[in-house]
């Protein structure tokens, strides 16, 4: 048995046997943006975010070894100028931006299971509508991360995919997004006794976007950009920088489970979490929806073995996919928590009551998001837009800084007390909130 398989194990049995449980997720985390509401690129805004992250260390944790952090990581739009110019150098003709997508994925280490994986990649991206142009090594460097965090590093590619058939920009995106759930499908079914710790552990996209790209994994924040060597390039520009420092307080650190995920990044904890998922689990199969004609394809919508906020993205981005504005998604969970309120005010409400309502609306989708209401902050980010929201009953407002037409998010205090008329609403709300 291989040193990294015993390690894994040993982590999975802690997982299970510990005194605290997978089951009972929280946390507690850092989230920060810088942008430039202009959309305008550039190298400092993300060293700016960079440097924001490390500002966020005491708000990330580390274990018994003190160089092995929990997780952090930044999102950044593509950085065109940079990748062009490597293509150049290599003769490689690259597509025009936004008809490109790119992406970090985390691979097994071990070279049998990973050439696997990979061939799988490789035959479902020939029958989907894109091209592969290239797969190669993310530049890193391992001396910079902690001895854990070492022995757990998965190996760690870049993939640029094109858009041969000249699909729209949302198009695209949702084939994207179909063909990263084909691949997982498909590297589900590679499942043994023997590999699946590996597969669990060491398969992940991080990303694969034609917007965006997200460099995280099992680091502290100031390794963030010392292990990624390609954040050292000042050809690296993008209108803003989402970063995150985990505390994972009941649940073991991963490179997977680290954040920003695909579309946002998470500050808070969802108590029913189980709930939640199960809830999907009995609704995914009845979703019906033009934007995906063979739905078998994207299910389970909630990846196994993830954290809550790995579940809540899940669901984010299926209702991107589906057809919903981030703007919408995002009213939708602020429209909740009114509802909520308004529920409240009858002395009789029951949470099935209010359950019924969304369900009479004929939007199983909506319902399904609102099942991930969580208590935190959420901040979501999409091309040249920042939007940061607010999980729960908070709301968020955003408050300019200087004159160089940059920002960044402000938590606001508009809170469940703040929608209901008095106390005994109050109470009759978050009794609501919790039956639901």
């Amino acid at each position: 048995m291989s040193q990294k398989i015993k390690k894994l194990e040993n982590l999975n049995k802690l997982k299970q046997e510990g005194l605290c449980t997978y089951h009972m997720d929280k946390d507690a985390c850092g989230v920060g943006v810088v942008a430039n509401i202009k959309g305008k690129k550039s190298n400092t805004i993300v060293q700016n975010a960079l440097e924001v992250l490390v500002n966020l260390e005491h708000r990330g944790a580390c274990g018994c070894d003190p160089e092995t952090g929990d997780g952090a990581g930044i999102t950044i739009q593509i950085p065109d100028k940079f990748i062009r110019k490597e293509f150049e150098n290599l003769s490689i003709d690259l597509p025009k931006q936004g008809s490109y997508a790119t992406g970090i994925i985390f691979l097994p280490s071990e070279n049998s299971l990973r050439e696997k994986i990979l061939d799988i990649i490789n035959s479902v991206i020939k029958s989907s509508d894109t091209g592969l142009i290239r797969l190669k090594d993310v530049p890193t460097n391992p001396d910079a991360i902690g001895e854990w965090s070492r022995d757990a590093m998965p190996s760690i590619k870049q993939i640029f995919i094109e858009n041969i058939k000249n699909m729209h920009d949302k198009d695209f995106s949702k084939e994207l997004y179909i063909l990263r759930k084909r691949i997982e499908k498909k590297v589900e079914e590679l499942k043994d006794n023997k590999n699946k710790l590996i597969i669990e552990n060491e398969f992940y996209f991080c990303s694969l976007s034609n917007k965006i790209i997200i460099y995280k994994g099992l680091l502290k924040t100031e390794q963030v950009s010392n292990f990624y060597l390609d954040l050292k390039s000042s050809d690296i520009e993008s209108c803003f920088g989402l970063v995150h420092s985990r505390f994972s307080t009941n649940t073991l650190g991963s490179w997977k489970l680290a954040h920003p995920y695909r579309m946002l990044a998470h500050n808070g904890e969802i108590n029913t979490v189980r709930g939640n998922r199960n809830w999907i689990k009995a609704k995914e199969q009845n979703l019906v929806s033009e934007k995906f004609p063979n739905n078998k394809d994207i299910l389970p919508i909630c990846e196994e073995d993830a954290s809550d906020t790995a579940s809540l993205a899940n669901v984010f981005e299926l209702l991107f996919h589906g057809g919903r504005s981030i703007e919408h998604i995002s009213g939708q969970k602020v429209d909740v928590a009114k509802a909520i309120a308004e529920e409240a005010a009858n002395p009789q409400a029951k949470g099935a009551s209010l359950i019924a309502k969304f369900e009479a609306s004929n939007d199983e989708l909506a319902l399904a998001l609102y099942q991930f209401i969580g208590e935190g902050r959420a901040e979501v980010v999409w091309n040249k837009m920042a939007d940061c929201i607010e999980d729960s009953f908070i709301a968020t407002r955003y408050a300019k800084i200087g004159s160089d037409e940059g920002f960044h998010s402000k938590i606001g205090a508009k809170k469940l007390v703040d929608l209901c008329v008095d106390a005994e609403t109050q109470a009759r709300a978050e009794a609501l909130a919790h039956e639901i």
